[in-house]
This record gives structure tokens, sequence and C-alpha cells, in this order.
């Protein structure tokens, strides 16, 4: 740590001072003070080259939420950015309300956000040409061309094409191992996973995004939410790649669902389902919903060590679970719904 602390003094002039504190005891990021109080955020190992690039990019689209801005660089060893002050999602504010409507607005206006990305180099070049002198009106048959030929090096169609293929092999392989663990466990019946999975390797259209691209924040869930003190919500835990449509929205109200206190925790989760069965694409809410629920079902019993807590709360993430599966069987074939003596 005292290398990462030197190397920091010696390219950008911020000395540490005091003690520096681990963020989770098997957390990679660390926070500290400098000489003038401010704190930092250091996460160890060089950062993810796309999400980085894409972190930056932010501050050019305003986002409706505060996020790490890098003070380091893509090559560094580390990632170095100033420290977000604010109570934790996870520490009781989750379920509240307001604060799922804000979240869930959020996931609404990040794949906007994502979409946009592909206006950066757009943008940066005006910015570029306005402080050289330029008027827009000088620059704007010369940068046309461009604009045409390249509508934006982050969403190409080599770059859809392979964050398609990316999305449908993660899934797979999550669906696979979260099966294979259920199954091991004799938690949830092995029929009703392998229903599920069938469906998990099949629909590639999860993963086709309906404009732009299919980047998400690969764990946006209460650990990596805070509330500023202006009720700002601060997204943190940023790692950015392909995912399914809806995996965002779905792996947050699984969370909420699984760590709340209320008497039916799973009736939100259920509301918000049932209340897309209008609306297009349902058949993929339904699937995207069953497997966001399996995900951190299993997620959650691995990091309790199979409590018998835990194990309670599998029981109704299962009724809940067969019931997307059920209800997708028979959009896709017309066929009554699957007994329980089936599953």
């Amino acid at each position: 740590m005292e290398a990462f602390l030197e190397d920091i003094a010696d390219r950008y002039h911020i000395h540490a001072s005091g003690s520096i504190h681990r963020m989770g005891s098997a957390s990679c990021s660390w926070r500290f003070s400098d000489v003038s109080g401010k704190q930092w955020v250091l996460k160890t190992g060089r950062p993810d080259a796309r999400t980085f690039t894409i972190l930056q990019g932010f501050a050019l689209l305003f986002p409706p939420f505060r996020h790490p801005e890098p003070t380091s660089r893509v090559d560094d060893p580390y990632l170095l950015y100033p420290f977000m002050d604010g109570v934790p999602l996870d520490q009781g504010l989750f379920e509240t309300p307001e604060v799922v409507a804000q979240v869930l607005e959020v996931i609404d206006r990040l794949p906007v956000l994502m979409r946009s990305l592909a206006l950066i180099p757009q943008f940066e070049r005006a910015l570029r040409l306005r402080n050289e002198g330029f008027s827009p009106s000088r620059s704007r048959e010369a940068s046309r061309p461009k604009a045409l030929a390249d509508p934006g090096e982050t969403v190409s169609n080599h770059h859809q094409r392979q964050d398609i293929d990316c999305s449908f092999q993660w899934t797979k392989d999550r669906a696979n191992a979260c099966c294979d663990f259920m199954r091991t466990s004799c938690i949830w019946p092995e029929t009703l996973l392998d229903a599920f999975k069938a469906y998990a390797h099949s629909m590639q259209s999860i993963h086709f995004a309906i404009a732009g691209n299919n980047l998400s924040h690969t764990a946006l869930v209460p650990e990596h939410l805070v509330l500023d003190d202006h009720k700002t919500l601060c997204i943190l835990g940023w790692r950015i790649e392909p995912r399914p449509r809806f995996f965002m929205m779905y792996s947050y109200l699984a969370w909420e669902a699984l760590y709340s206190g209320k008497p039916d925790p799973f009736d939100d989760y259920r509301a918000r389902l049932l209340g897309n069965r209008s609306r297009p694409f349902y058949d993929q809410h339904l699937l995207v919903a069953a497997f966001c629920l399996l995900d951190q079902v299993e997620r959650c019993l691995s990091s309790h060590a199979f409590s018998q807590a835990w194990v309670e709360k599998a029981r109704p993430a299962e009724d809940l679970f067969r019931d997307c599966v059920e209800r997708l069987d028979t959009l896709k074939t017309g066929r009554p719904a699957l007994s329980n003596a089936d599953l």
C-alpha cells in the first residue's frame, strides 16, 4: 500500500495524511485523507479500460447521479477518485418507496446514457474547436463526413455483435453455474431448474439492445449505492459489461426482496413484474426476472454459508421463480401453466 501512496504523491502531488482504511473486509478499495483534509478512494489493480473511459465520458453527459470521477489515468495500476460521502442504501434505505423510485428512475435512464456514449467524440471535438477559436459554421462542413462515417467508435456494429455474444455467453455460463449450485444443494427442484435453463440457453432476444448497446453496471444493488446529503444518488462499484435487457432493474429488485424485512418481501418484485404484462417484451421480462432472482439467491446463499435463515428466504424466492418459468412456458408454448407435480 505504501508503494501506491508514494506513486500517487509523485504523479498527482496528493500526499496521504493519517491512517488509511479498507472499505470492507474483502475489498480492494481503500479510503484516505490528504494533507488538506480531502478524502480519496484508492482501488488497487489496473482499472477496466472500457469502464474507465465511460466514467470519464459521463462528465459530458450530465447524468442524474454522482459517480467516481477518476483523477488517475487508465494505464495506472490503480483507480483514484474523490470520496463521495453519504448513507449507504444497504443500511435500511433500500426499500424506502421514494428511494426505490429514485433508483428505478436512474436505472431507466442509464441505457439512454450508454447510447449517448456514441456522441462523446463529437462533443469533445466541438469543445476542442470552440477552445481553439473555430466557429461552428466554419467547422460544420469539415466535420460532417467523419460524423457520417463514424457515428461513435464505442458502438460500432462490430462491437455490438461482440457485446451481444458476450452477454449471451455470460448469461448462459452464469445460469449453468447457479442451476448446478441449487441442484447440488437440493434447495430448488431439478426439473424447475432445467425448464428455466432451456429458455436461458435459447432466448437470444434478451441480449439485443432496442437501440445503441446493451452495456450495464454489473452490480447495481444497494451495496454500491449511496445517498448524499442533497438526496442525490451516488453509484459506486462500477464495472460496465454487456448484460441482458432489464438486468439492472431486476437485480436491484431481487436484492431488495431477499434482504427485506417486510412480511411478504416479494410483493414489490411480483407487482412490478406483473405490471409489465401489457407491455412489449413481456417474455423477456419473465426470463430476466427469473435469471436475476436465481443469480441473487445463489450469491446470498454462497456468501452466508447456507445459514438456515437464508435457506428459509430461498423458499418464497422459489415460488416467484416458478411463477416466472410457468408464465414464460405458457407464453412460448400455449400450454397451461406447469403443475407443481411436473416441476
